[in-house]
């Protein structure tokens, strides 16, 4: 019987293993990678706002020059018991609204600290609840009692003169600008009130800001225009206005909380210079425009405690008179 023939079948070739799939990552093996780089990330930027802010604080810093002490603080005749308010005229008188005696009393002094004497008033003519002071080319002096809303003026010896009423008792804030106006503002009716030195009503200046009703401290501008300190809503605001009462510019201030004891003024190159008058900030200074300058929290002799009472500025001079714990200093600030 024939067999065929057949080839032999030629053996298949094993199948290629095929690779095993890789486990899946465990959750968080990649978060883990990177929070060590975007810890990194973090702190190179954290170190690079610190590098920026430094240099820029450090070429914001202004410093204040110790000049002289108008007058120290005592309770013998001529020493200056405390202070809520101080101003100055063109003369180089300086007076001081201090509270801290028996009555409210005016003090005046020179600039270089000679006493020149102080109010001695009786009966009506005392002054009540007292807020802000202002003086005319002439010497005299206004004190704003603004619970009554009513002037007090004294005469260059500081005895009584008038008490000045105006159109409305619901006014705040007291100035005299540089045509020897007095300038307060009426939160009434929403403007400032300009008056002649007799405390006749010259004109009625109508302010658009409805924020003018929240107003607490005046001052006039050097060559026309008003600045304005605010507390809206728990916050210390600026703002700058034209003769004419528009509205410039406003905005907010780094110190708070708001004080009743924080003052401001202006130099005769209208920066403006605001105090903390209850915390620990020191005295801030801005341009008429607004733009941050500086700040100092310390003086020189006597001043550790700058930021501790009222401030004002001399805007004939722009020197600065700040009252410290030992008193009142003159001082001047620096700008590099």
């Amino acid at each position: 019987m024939a067999v065929s023939k057949r080839k032999p079948r030629a053996a298949k070739a094993p199948k290629a293993a095929v690779p095993a799939a890789p486990a899946p990552a465990k959750a968080g093996s990649k978060t883990r990678f990177w929070i060590p780089l975007a810890l990194l990330a973090a702190v190179l930027g954290l170190g690079a706002q610190i590098y920026v802010f430094t240099r820029k604080t450090v070429d914001l810093e202004k410093e204040f020059v110790y000049v002289g002490k108008v007058c120290k603080r005592g309770a013998d005749q001529g020493m200056a018991m405390g202070s809520y308010a101080m101003t100055n005229d063109a003369k180089g008188h300086f007076f001081n609204l201090d509270l801290e005696g028996e009555d409210v009393r005016v003090q005046e002094f020179t600039l270089d600290g000679k006493y020149l004497g102080k109010s001695k008033l009786k009966g009506d003519e005392k002054i009540k609840s007292p807020y802000e002071i202002a003086a005319d080319s002439l010497g005299a002096c206004y004190v704003l009692e603004r619970a009554t809303g009513t002037v007090v003026k004294l005469n260059p010896d500081l005895k009584f003169a008038a008490r000045i009423r105006f159109e409305t008792d619901k006014i705040t804030g007291l100035t005299v600008n540089d045509k020897d106006e007095l300038v307060v503002v009426d939160y009434a009716r929403g403007g400032f009130l300009k008056a002649g030195l007799d405390g006749k009503v010259k004109a009625f200046v109508p302010v658009k800001d409805t924020d003018i009703v929240s107003a607490w401290r005046l001052a006039a501008v050097p060559g026309g225009g008003y600045v304005v300190l605010y507390n809206l809503n728990n916050s210390i605001v600026l703002a700058t206005y034209s003769e004419e009462g528009a509205l410039l510019k406003k905005w907010k201030s780094p110190i708070f909380p708001p004080s009743p004891a924080g003052t401001f003024g202006i130099d005769k190159e209208r920066r403006i210079y605001l105090n903390d008058g209850a915390g620990n900030s020191g005295v801030h200074a801005y341009s008429f425009t607004g733009k941050y300058l500086g700040n100092a929290k310390t003086a020189g002799p006597g001043l550790d405690f700058l930021n501790q009472g009222c401030l004002s500025v001399d805007r004939f001079s722009s020197k600065l008179f700040l009252n410290t714990p030992m008193g009142i200093d003159m001082v001047e600030f620096k700008w590099k």
